[in-house]
């Protein structure tokens, strides 16, 4: 349970306004449901509807919005809030700070977040919108610029990713949530929580700021090392994912967060919550653990055609497609080192099971797995369109009569040193469809794909020989 360290300052902004006063002051509010930003063209053709559960005393639940053409969720405090294939915005559930009666129009959105009592908003132009509270600036001290590429809402406090790989951070910093925002030009993906906000960095470290919550180490016991490939920040603990498929947590154990998480492989996104958190599987599914008060836990949905998660404060939602996922897949490859200073170009297949119907974009980057980016292979982040069945351009091949593929090539360096194999990733990051005509780094992945194996490994062979012993 939360200390009335944590609760200060918005316990007495909650009885200062008459609002809910609650027991537990920490709220989870994760960014973009998992992966990087998003957003579809009008007119799209969209498979999924939304799903809720848990705390309905403000409308959480019995107000979500009906349709089958929304492309993300995020849950917030008392609210949550969608996107739409059309690019508009719908948001409901709790109106005390105007969360849903200034929801923004238009339909130029490619990305939402819930914060507790505020959202954020990201357009296709690359600029910020914030509305709801702003008792501590979390709408008036909003960013300006159209250079941003992820938002994140969080308890008072929001943050967001430029297009250069930096941070910025706005609202309420009495724990540093803002002072202390990392400077770099290295992220890839940010989530804003409570009192702290968690960052992926593109060599898949993470790094947190904020408040470190006494001995329960939200900042200060962030894992080490390399291999994440999401993060999202809670109430006062965070969740990671690691290319792996497993999860990793740490922070306060409100709950049983961290005693109960699940163990093994498979997961593909994470939502860190205030005392529960949910994981979405591979096969569709969901998971979810911790405490289950008001049926966060108890009342998860069942079935095997969710596509995206979001947890909130006492309530969760997701994405559920209507249809199966066409499902995305990459090949792992072996190649010799080669010789000369050029080396050898080597390249992955990449393919669906069943035809697309549009032209889409398919997003990927490379990962060190044991070989040394700088020296083994030339480090990329990209894109490739990725065409529907019979109209192939000559950099794509077709791996079968319904099936369309296309590779992703780089390049691995020589050396004249004789050592053992090594390796490294190529990693579909999402599928998205275009916007206009062209493949948007702000777009949401598209809910009609799902990328089932999105680690391609390369694995290189050391060709090179010893010199005999005289």
């Amino acid at each position: 349970m939360a200390t009335n360290r944590i609760l200060g300052k918005r316990l007495t902004l909650q009885l200062r306004r008459g609002l809910l006063v609650l027991a537990a002051g920490v709220i989870a509010c994760t960014a973009v449901v998992g992966l990087r930003s998003s957003e579809q063209p009008a007119g799209a053709t969209s498979l999924a509807k939304l799903a809720s559960w848990g705390d309905d005393r403000f409308g959480q639940v019995t107000n979500m919005p009906s349709g089958s053409d929304f492309t993300q969720v995020s849950a917030g405090g008392y609210h949550s809030v969608a996107l739409k294939t059309d690019g508009s915005i719908a948001s409901w559930g709790n109106d005390g700070y105007s969360e849903v009666t200034d929801t923004p129009s238009g339909t130029d959105f490619t990305q939402v977040s819930a914060g507790y009592f505020h959202s954020v908003a990201l357009k296709a132009d690359g600029s910020v919108v914030s509305w709801g509270d702003d008792t501590y600036g979390e709408v008036t001290n909003t960013p300006t610029g159209t250079d941003f590429t992820q938002v994140s809402a969080g308890g008072s406090h929001s943050v967001a990713l430029r297009a250069d790989g930096s941070l910025v951070s706005w609202g309420d910093d009495p724990n540093g949530e803002v002072t202390y925002t990392p400077a770099g030009s290295d992220f890839t993906q940010v989530s804003a929580g409570w009192n702290h906000s968690v960052a992926l960095k593109s060599d898949g470290s993470l790094v947190a700021w904020g408040e470190d919550y006494f001995f329960w180490g939200v900042v200060s016991n962030t894992p080490a090392g390399t291999g994440f490939t999401q993060v999202s920040a809670g109430g006062n603990y965070s969740m990671a994912l690691r290319a792996d498929g497993t999860l990793a947590s740490w922070g306060a154990n409100v709950g049983g967060v961290l005693t109960s998480m699940p163990a093994g492989n498979g997961f593909t996104q994470v939502s860190a919550g205030y005392d529960h958190s949910v994981a979405l599987r591979s096969d569709g599914t969901l998971v979810e653990w911790g405490s289950s008060e008001y049926g966060t836990v108890t009342n998860a949905p069942s079935g095997n055609a969710f596509i995206a998660v979001s947890a909130g404060f006492y309530h969760s939602a997701a994405l559920q497609g209507l249809t199966p996922a066409v499902v995305v897949r990459i090949g792992d490859v072996s190649v010799n080192e080669g010789s000369g200073p050029s080396g050898t170009t080597v390249s992955l297949l990449y393919g669906t099971d069943a035809p697309v119907s549009e032209p889409l974009c398919l997003w990927y980057t490379t990962e060190n797995d044991g070989a040394t980016g700088a020296d083994k292979f030339t480090a990329f982040d990209g894109t490739q369109d990725y065409l529907k069945l019979g109209v192939v351009k000559p950099k794509f091949s077709l791996l079968g009569a319904s099936k369309t593929a296309g590779k992703i090539s780089t390049k691995v360096n020589y050396d004249a040193v004789v050592e053992s194999d090594e390796q490294f990733m190529v990693i579909i990051t999402k599928v998205t469809a275009r916007v206009q005509g062209k493949c948007v780094s702000s777009s949401q992945a598209d809910p009609r794909f799902r990328v089932e194996r999105g680690n391609g490994f390369v694995t290189i062979l050391d060709d090179d020989t010893s010199l005999p012993l005289l």
